[in-house]
């Protein structure tokens, strides 16, 4: 069963625009009915704070949701709160099994930022990049493959472009967290976490 997730997005643009595409490949294979049990809320605020955003957000619905997706960048914020994150989701996460109640929190995490994730469904990257050269490059790679003329963060269809490269982003991104083992998250560049949206019990069957 796929259950109840909400996510928790940083940016307000280019993730919350992938998550919905996601959110209809979803909707394509299990019915429309699945949609309520998938809510994007873009919070445009930065790593700790989404936790304490999303904790009063649980506070605030009569849903009881099963996994809480917390997907930010390390951006310029400092490296302790970046870290910090990952460990209070792991804590309130432990804390709600120990209690047998309450929601899974999954701390999804770009080095440098969410474009990484994306950048990998055409190529694997070593080289830890600047932002602006993150959005060249996705660009370059958009364009050559004929899916469109520029990358744009509020493109509805992103998912739907990227979609038959998956396969190719997670073994782009295992090589990068392969390198990266025993790093902090704010130390490992270029990483990201995003693979373990896909590697999770309740999309792992779905989207392949």
């Amino acid at each position: 069963m796929l259950g109840n997730h909400l996510f928790i997005t940083e940016g307000t643009k280019t993730e919350p625009h992938y998550l919905y595409g996601l959110i209809d490949e979803l909707v394509r294979q299990l019915g429309s009915d699945v949609k309520k049990h998938l809510i994007v809320e873009p919070q445009g605020t930065n790593t700790l704070f989404l936790l304490d955003q999303a904790e009063q957000l649980l506070q605030n619905t009569s849903d009881l949701y099963q996994h809480v997706w917390i997907l930010y960048d390390l951006d310029d914020f400092p490296l302790d709160r970046f870290d910090n994150t990952v460990h209070r989701c792991e804590a309130l996460s432990k804390r709600n099994r120990k209690l047998g109640y309450g929601p899974e929190f999954h701390a999804i995490w770009s080095n440098q930022c969410f474009e990484l994730w994306l950048l990998l469904h055409f190529c694997p990257l070593d080289a830890d990049i600047s932002r602006k050269a993150y959005s060249q490059k996705l660009s370059e790679q958009l364009k050559a493959r004929g899916l469109c003329e520029e990358y744009e963060k509020r493109d509805p269809a992103l998912f739907s472009y990227l979609r038959p490269y998956l396969s190719d982003a997670l073994r782009n991104a295992k090589l990068r967290a392969d390198a990266c083992k025993g790093l902090a998250p704010s130390q490992s560049a270029p990483c990201t976490a995003v693979p373990l949206l896909f590697s999770s019990r309740a999309f792992g069957a779905y989207i392949k």
